[in-house]
């Protein structure tokens, strides 16, 4: 029990609820705080959390794939593991090496949500690899998922890594799930937070020629202004100011989406894509920092 109080902790945004990877949904269960008010009246402990330094924080869920990162006001979680158990795979989306990020204790970059469970086209897309923060190859989702609770070939995590630069802290890791198609592409991608920045990078190697779509869904509540086709403005509901950059080439474009915090609950929202296309390796590196002053 400390253990998973240790991981609910860890994985819970500065407003105090869950991150949407697979199936996650608001309201399902009792609120994160509720658990916790009823653990301290039992008089559980709980395992503590990695502290590096003052700021920075780093969790390494091995057994669950994921890594939870903070450095300043920037909070980030990641997924880098497999889809879940190779038994019981029925809650997986095609989400790996997404992740969700808040700044400033609101969310600013995130998955979809659940909306429903069963069969038809919401609930196929909902587990796509369009619903997420992260990569398709070929207009293919990183893992087969098909019907309302099933797995066919799926992305399996390779080469992790976590380690502090200085004042940063990097995340890496890879996954498989593309080498289903010809020339066997392998998506690999980095993220570096530092302070007031995050910057990702996304790698596919590979053989033959492949077109390559990103997704980075942006929270509802933040609005986006597309500055240039590289550059596009995000104003938080808390007034602060960040601006979302293409550093290697891709231009930006930006689509209406979809987010399902609760069953049943779908609000629109603002999707930046990007796209390339060529013969691997091709890589592509997305910056997010605070406006300090530029028009």
């Amino acid at each position: 029990v400390a253990d998973m109080r240790r991981w609910l902790t860890g994985m819970c945004h500065p407003d105090g609820q869950i991150a949407f990877f697979n199936d996650a949904a608001f309201k399902i269960g009792p609120e994160p705080s509720e658990l916790e008010y009823y653990a301290e009246r039992l008089t559980m402990r709980r395992t503590e959390r990695q502290v590096i330094e003052s700021g920075t924080e780093l969790e390494i869920f091995s057994a669950s794939g994921y890594a939870s990162a903070k450095v300043g006001t920037l909070a980030l979680f990641f997924d880098c593991g497999a889809v879940g158990p190779d038994y019981l795979p029925g809650h997986a989306h095609a989400d790996t090496l997404s992740f969700e990020l808040s700044w400033h204790g609101q969310r600013v970059i995130g998955n979809s949500g659940t909306s429903r469970y069963g069969l038809g086209d919401r609930r196929t897309w909902e587990r796509s690899t369009a619903a997420h923060n992260t990569v398709s190859v070929d207009g293919q989702d990183s893992s087969e998922v098909w019907s309302g609770f099933r797995v066919a070939r799926r992305a399996r995590p390779l080469e992790f890594r976590a380690e502090k630069l200085g004042d940063s802290l990097r995340l890496r890791c890879g996954h498989d799930g593309f080498t289903r198609l010809s020339g066997k592409p392998i998506h690999r991608r980095t993220i570096e937070l530092i302070d007031q920045k995050v910057v990702w990078r996304d790698e596919i190697s590979g053989r033959g020629h492949h077109r390559l779509t990103g997704y980075i869904p942006i929270h509802p509540e933040v609005a986006v202004e597309q500055i240039d086709r590289r550059r596009c403005r995000l104003s938080l509901s808390s007034g602060q100011l960040l601006i979302l950059s293409s550093e290697s080439g891709p231009e930006f474009s930006i689509q209406e989406g979809w987010y399902s915090p609760e069953f049943g609950k779908t609000f629109r929202r603002q999707v930046v894509t990007w796209q390339c296309e060529g013969s691997l390796p091709l890589d592509a590196t997305f910056c997010l920092s605070e406006n300090l002053g530029q028009p």
